[in-house]
């Protein structure tokens, strides 16, 4: 995998209030990417095509997101035959 990115953005205030639009009552906080987002390229990854009905069948609300709220396979994991530097760390933190 390619680790080390933290997906989505880190609400800056939780207060709900009229200048924070994702903050809502009892602490609940409205994602800045759909779950969708990191499933497309694990789908990908496991060899469905997106631009296919397949991809339909598997995320059937990933067409309802705008592709640069996607992430696509080459995003999250590493290229075939790469390998692992001794000095780099590895690990995924995944912020929605």
């Amino acid at each position: 995998m390619s680790g080390g990115k933290v997906r989505g953005l880190y609400p800056h205030n939780f207060q709900e209030s009229a200048d924070n639009p994702i903050a809502l009552s009892r602490g609940r906080m409205i994602p800045t990417f759909s779950w969708d987002a990191m499933w497309l390229g694990t789908a990908e990854w496991f060899g469905i095509n997106a631009t296919t009905s397949e991809m339909d069948k598997v995320l059937p609300m990933y067409s309802n997101f705008p592709s640069d709220k996607l992430y696509r396979e080459t995003e999250l994991y590493k290229p075939t035959g790469w390998t692992e530097s001794p000095s780099s760390s590895v690990g995924f933190v995944c912020g929605f």
